[in-house]
């Protein structure tokens, strides 16, 4: 029997003593109390917002009031395990499924607020996993709620909304545009038509293959930098 290995990159570890950051997230808030050292490992807005020259009091603590508890609780997991939480492809129920790809969209508009690239493309990550995957299907009973999350959190050169783009112009059902389903952002309906008529079209998520510059085609980071994800992989 294979022996698994234990060993994690050293940067992985943090001092479980450390102080304890209060967050609160949303409203009515929830309140998330978070390793500091965790907290600032990645975003740049936690390592900007806890210096002690922004700190008005001597209470450590950060507000993110218009974001998705659930959502955040998604990038906290991410913070301590750099690892995306996914239901299994397999499970046959819906209703999680739906419900995911709407917090993996929340997720991503939490990365934007907190400045995180290495976190938003976990995400991408595994919003294309998701895709791909048996249940990849669930996601258009969601995708106007989708769609309307990313064009209301993501700016246009987001990877975010050229996913989405992917997505339709590849794997659209017959009825993904009508009309009686539900209002689209009208920028992304233009971004749609401006896609088809441009002849550029993005890849579809079923041609991301293993190589390097596929995979990162998602990503945040410029084409000729090191993926932070292959980092922490590292």
């Amino acid at each position: 029997m294979a022996v698994s290995n234990p060993r994690l990159p050293a940067e992985r570890g943090f001092d479980a003593a450390d102080e304890i950051i209060t967050t609160h997230v949303g409203g009515p808030p929830t309140s998330y109390f978070i390793h500091r050292s965790v907290l600032c490992s990645s975003g740049h807005f936690f390592k900007t917002r806890l210096k002690p020259e922004w700190s008005r009091t001597d209470e450590a603590h950060a507000k993110l009031p218009v974001q998705e508890p659930d959502a955040f609780n998604l990038y906290v997991n991410w913070l301590y395990m750099r690892g995306i939480p996914l239901t299994a492809p397999d499970k046959d129920d819906d209703a999680q499924h739906r419900a995911e790809w709407k917090n993996l969209a929340a997720a991503f508009v939490v990365g934007e607020a907190v400045m995180d690239d290495p976190f938003k493309d976990a995400i991408m990550d595994a919003l294309c996993a998701k895709a791909r995957s048996p249940k990849g299907a669930t996601l258009w009973a969601v995708m106007n709620a989708v769609v309307q999350t990313l064009y209301d959190g993501a700016p246009p050169s987001s990877p975010a909304r050229k996913w989405l783009l992917a997505v339709f112009i590849h794997h659209a059902p017959d009825d993904a545009l009508d009309p009686n389903t539900g209002d689209l952002p009208k920028h992304f309906v233009w971004d749609l038509a401006r896609a088809h008529t441009d002849g550029r079209k993005p890849l579809s998520v079923m041609e991301l293959g293993s190589g390097a510059a596929l995979k990162c085609t998602y990503h945040s980071h410029g084409e000729a930098e090191e993926c932070p994800l292959a980092k922490k992989e590292g």
